[in-house]
């Protein structure tokens, strides 16, 4: 049964494969697949394959605002950990950095790996997500790659999310939920929230019209790597002399 497991296993990421190189060639799918799939496979971990929200196990009054699993690439993620350090500073990187709707938990996991390499002391990680079954999976890869306790999965609907006790957090988005959602933790957690990595960014103007300015967008040319920053449009950070400008 373990064989015909694997199998699967390899069949699947093969179709998967194919699938993308029809929609985007082969290179590209090259560049998809060391950005999901060869990650698993060098670290041991389970992020690369996406799972319905009703496979997950998310409320059935909640399926229509809630959005499918999904991974993250990690060259997005390593690459808006670079641009909040030269945009924001090492302050933001060490206050409470909260991934709404974690999934897997690659975000925190990467995350954690480039807050280590930079020599940053970081505050809490939160990985927040409303599926049981996507948290348990988060747990588990938390535990391969060493960092049970160091990252706190919390298993909450972000609209119910309360983060009274963080002053100062650090906000991770890949496009998790609708824009009603999206606005009620936005209201919510206004005030404490020092800047916004959001990836795949489709409900901009929510987060503009909650308070935020757009400091940084990067589009690439798959939705996975586009990603935009923003903060809180009177809280500018002091400490960065030029900001860096838009890209297009």
């Amino acid at each position: 049964m373990a064989g015909l497991s694997l199998k699967v296993s390899k069949l699947g990421r093969l179709g998967r494969f194919v699938q993308f190189a029809r929609s985007y060639g082969v290179p590209r799918a090259g560049i998809y697949f060391m950005n999901t799939t060869f990650f698993d496979l060098r670290t041991g971990l389970n992020t690369a394959r996406s799972m319905p929200s009703k496979v997950a196990g998310v409320p059935p009054d909640l399926l229509g605002d809630s959005v499918d699993y999904l991974p993250s690439w990690t060259v997005t993620i390593r690459k808006a950990f670079r641009v909040v350090k030269q945009t924001l500073g090492a302050q933001a990187l060490g206050s409470t950095f909260v991934d709404v709707g974690a999934g897997k938990g690659k975000v925190c996991i990467v995350w954690a790996q480039e807050l280590r390499r930079a020599r940053i002391a970081s505050g809490d990680l939160l990985a927040v997500d409303i599926s049981e079954v996507l948290c348990g999976v988060a747990s588990e890869n938390l535990a391969k790659a060493g960092l049970t306790g160091k990252v706190r999965i919390v298993i909450e609907d972000a609209a119910q999310l309360s983060l009274d006790e963080h002053p100062q957090i650090l906000l991770w988005l890949y496009n998790p939920f609708g824009a009603e959602t999206l606005s009620k933790l936005l209201r919510e957690t206004y005030g404490r929230v020092v800047g916004i990595v959001y990836s795949n960014p489709v409900a901009h103007e929510t987060v503009v019209s909650a308070g935020y300015e757009l400091i940084y967008q990067e589009e690439g040319w798959h939705p996975n790597l586009s990603f935009t920053i923003y903060v809180p449009r009177n809280l500018r950070n002091p400490h960065s002399s030029a900001l860096l400008p838009l890209r297009h």
